[in-house]
């Protein structure tokens, strides 16, 4: 009677030290998971600042060719034009394209990542409104 009971309070201490580590497996692989997301978050408002500073300097630099009109100025604009173009390049990167563990991680749903209707090439210089 007594072997029966020790092994009963054995097997069930032994089924929840089972069902902990179970547990703890899966909720580290969740915090990693999550820590990813969090650093993908993180690069994309990096970005995303980088950007809003491009388009102040890419402001700026329009304004002092509006004001004094010389070949520099012009120079000056492009560069600042050609960096806006890397910024907002560099967010699409980030935050507008899902990453491979996105998209492994939303396979069940109807996401068709092949037809997206925001393909890296849809937003290129010529596709902009000129600024002449």
């Amino acid at each position: 009677m007594f072997r029966r009971r020790l092994t009963l309070v054995i097997a069930i201490s032994f089924g929840f030290v089972l069902t902990m580590g179970g547990t703890m497996f899966w909720e580290t692989n969740q915090v990693a998971g999550y820590f990813q997301r969090s650093q993908r978050a993180y690069e994309a408002f990096d970005h995303y600042q980088r950007l809003s500073l491009e388009a102040y300097r890419h402001f700026k630099e329009r304004l002092d060719r509006l004001i004094t009109d010389s070949p520099a100025a012009q120079a000056g604009v492009d560069t600042s034009k050609q960096h806006l173009y890397d910024a907002v390049s560099a967010l699409r990167a980030t935050a507008v394209q899902p990453s491979a563990e996105d998209r492994a991680d939303w396979s069940g749903k109807s996401a068709n990542w092949s037809e997206s209707p925001i393909s890296p090439h849809s937003w290129t210089p010529a596709n902009t409104v000129s600024t002449k």
